[in-house]
């Protein structure tokens, strides 16, 4: 091959990350000119150099390596490391596959396990188990790019009713980012069309602002990457109208879509409702101090009082039907929000006073008011639950988050919502202190 042709074949390969032709047409040089080239790479390309020769050059291959092993005998190193690696698998000999690719750093194992196949993973997967090598380490690597299923329960009180959050996930570690797959299988309603790229969208638009950051060195950094897609996983209702959505049910006509999808997808992966709790679950969920009262504690007392008789307020007949009962102690709620001023109206009227009041309450009878409100007006419709939640609501506690009433607009999702994606990092390098930090 002339040697103008034999340069641009050279630097077409180098730039596409041919290796094996770079050092095909890299031997057809003179020595001086395959010096000069070797020193014009860096360490990651003379790694792929050494590698590729050693690939393509079974036999002859010495001219480039012995070049790199004189410029960066490191790179040669890890060059002979890299041939064993892809002969072994090559060979389907998982076992010595998996023994080389210990011997590379974190980064570089990332990188060649999310070049296999699922068959290939599965392999390694076994291998890693069977021969131990690095301790676990190599166990914990291929899992994580493998990807690992999570799948997170919990019971939460939200304004005077108990709920179940299931979420489900799977989460893959990639040389860029912790990916976090989340599945939705929609089932429309006749006739419902599913705006399912649009609401991805608003996931993605709210959710994709972090990263896992080692502390212990800032440099090292992996994006936490939300995916939602159409698929097994989460069974969505979806129907038209704008009702009251829920992880398990949208409606295509909600008031604020982006706002109401990115919220319920938070349950997807396990996050709990942070508006209408009571301050121990408020401070569990957050890990932040509710706001403080009023003050005012001889009103907030009078009030907390009031509250507390009207619901333990006696039948006024002994015959009247246990509804009937609870309506009347509705209504005698109802009296003592009126004389005071108080709009109950869920967590949107929710104010100092109302804060002072619950405060005083639980101080007055050593619990929470949900706990009377839960047990005097216990009948589980809809008139019943909605007056339960429309006053208690409006004393009880709520973030500002995407999770809560979602008022602050500008960073919705909070460090706290993506932590446990950091931690998988942290779990599957099995080194460093990761914490999520908003950068992008």
């Amino acid at each position: 091959m002339r040697v103008a042709a034999l340069e641009t074949s050279y630097h077409k390969a180098v730039a596409a990350g041919n290796w094996r032709q770079a050092a095909l047409d890299l031997n057809g040089f003179d020595d001086d000119d395959i010096y000069a080239k070797v020193h014009a790479l860096n360490h990651e390309q003379l790694v792929d150099l050494d590698t590729g020769a050693r690939m393509a050059m079974p036999t002859s291959f010495q001219r480039v390596t012995l070049n790199v092993h004189q410029f960066d005998a490191e790179a040669d190193r890890v060059g002979l490391l890299g041939f064993n690696y892809e002969s072994s698998l090559a060979a389907g000999a998982w076992d010595a596959a998996i023994v080389n690719l210990n011997g590379f750093n974190d980064t570089d194992i990332i990188a060649k396990l999310n070049r296999l196949t699922p068959e290939q993973l599965r392999h390694m997967k076994t291998a890693a188990g069977d021969t131990k090598v690095g301790g676990g380490r190599m166990a914990r690597l291929v899992n994580g790019v493998a990807g690992v299923e999570v799948e997170t329960r919990a019971d939460e009180q939200v304004g005077g009713s108990l709920y179940e959050v299931r979420g489900g996930y799977t989460y893959a570690i990639t040389p860029e980012a912790v990916r976090i797959s989340v599945g939705m299988n929609f089932s429309p309603d006749s006739g419902v069309s599913v705006p399912a790229d649009e609401w991805f969208g608003f996931i993605r638009h709210t959710w994709n602002h972090f990263s896992a950051v080692n502390q212990a060195n800032p440099s090292e950094k992996l994006a936490i990457d939300f995916a939602p897609y159409r698929g097994s996983g989460h069974d969505i209702q979806v129907s038209s109208g704008d009702g009251r959505a829920n992880a398990g049910h949208y409606y295509t006509g909600a008031s604020d879509l982006s706002s109401v999808v990115s919220h319920e997808f938070g349950h997807l992966i396990g996050l709990e409702d942070e508006y209408e709790r009571d301050v121990g679950d408020y401070q569990r969920v957050t890990g932040e101090a509710p706001t403080s009262g009023s003050g005012d504690l001889a009103m907030a007392t009078t009030i907390a009082t009031g509250i507390h008789d009207g619901l333990y307020l006696s039948a006024r007949h002994w015959y009247n039907l246990h509804r009937t009962r609870e309506r009347q102690r509705m209504e005698a709620v109802n009296e003592v929000l009126a004389d005071n001023h108080i709009v109950a109206n869920y967590q949107s009227t929710r104010t100092p006073l109302t804060r002072e009041v619950a405060i005083q309450y639980q101080a007055k009878y050593g619990h929470e008011m949900s706990v009377d409100f839960m047990d005097r007006i216990d009948t589980d419709n809809d008139e019943f639950n909605k007056w339960r939640e429309q006053v208690l609501g409006s004393f009880q506690v709520t973030s500002t988050s995407i999770m809560g009433e979602m008022t602050d607009h500008t960073h919705p999702v909070e460090p706290r919502h993506v932590r446990a994606f950091a931690l998988y990092v942290q779990t599957v390098l099995g080194r460093g202190s990761w914490h999520p930090v908003q950068d992008h």
